[in-house]
């Protein structure tokens, strides 16, 4: 029962599972912890038990390494579950920097899970708006949104702001008038929790939180908006 990833991996936009991964995914449980899962179908270097987890990177000689955070550190391991670094960077940014023979191809679109969408898709933001681009950094969708979901069955959300709601556009960027809108629109749930309070008006809040949600995944803030428990 996982919370990430949501969909399944095949394409950037549907649902489609391929039978085979190339590199180990990251997941992260209904409970919110992050773990690896490799091509093979077993979990590496323990489990379920990170704060939070970065997709695997191709270094020298092919080799896989990805990040993971615990204890508000990140370390690195190799795509069998070893770890060639035990936590001791501030950021993911450091983590890419000490990745063997990792070459970013553009080091500003770096993103963390928050941001990740279906086969190595990720949301990124330029000029302020924010569109869709694939591993490559090839855009999928033009960065002309005020905030963009990932896509689902060919679908994604835009805030509305005249009608106050969350509403669905197609891979071209154009409004659906085939489906309706949404009043809340959330990319992260835990169960018995609520998200924070950011607006006294609930719509307006449902955006913040969104926001501040991707612009952590970008490394923009510091901390990522609140989950609180029940109470």
């Amino acid at each position: 029962d996982f919370q990430y990833p949501k969909q399944r991996l095949n394409t950037y936009f549907t649902y489609e599972t391929p039978n085979e991964f190339e590199r180990p995914i990251s997941v992260k449980s209904a409970e919110g912890k992050w773990g690896f899962i490799s091509p093979e179908g077993d979990f590496l270097g323990g489990g379920l038990i990170y704060e939070n987890a970065m997709s695997f990177k191709v270094g020298f000689g092919g080799r896989k390494y990805a990040g993971f955070k615990l204890d508000g550190l990140w370390g690195i391991m190799d795509e069998k579950g070893d770890i060639i670094e035990t936590p001791k960077y501030q950021s993911t940014t450091e983590v890419l920097k000490n990745i063997p023979g990792y070459e970013s191809k553009n080091p500003h679109l770096e993103t963390v899970p928050n941001n990740q969408c279906a086969a190595g898709s990720r949301l990124f933001m330029a000029s302020g708006k924010w569109g869709l681009q694939d591993e490559h950094g090839r855009v999928l969708v033009k960065a002309e949104h005020d905030l963009l979901t990932c896509f689902y069955g060919g679908t994604a959300f835009v805030p509305d702001y005249d009608v106050k709601q969350w509403c669905p556009i197609d891979r071209e960027g154009q409004r659906r008038t085939d489906l309706p809108c949404k009043d809340i629109y959330l990319a992260s749930y835990r169960s018995h929790h609520s998200p924070e309070v950011l607006d006294a008006n609930p719509w307006v809040s449902n955006v913040k939180w969104m926001r501040q949600y991707y612009e952590y995944g970008l490394g923009l803030r510091d901390t990522a908006p609140k989950l609180i428990p029940w109470e």
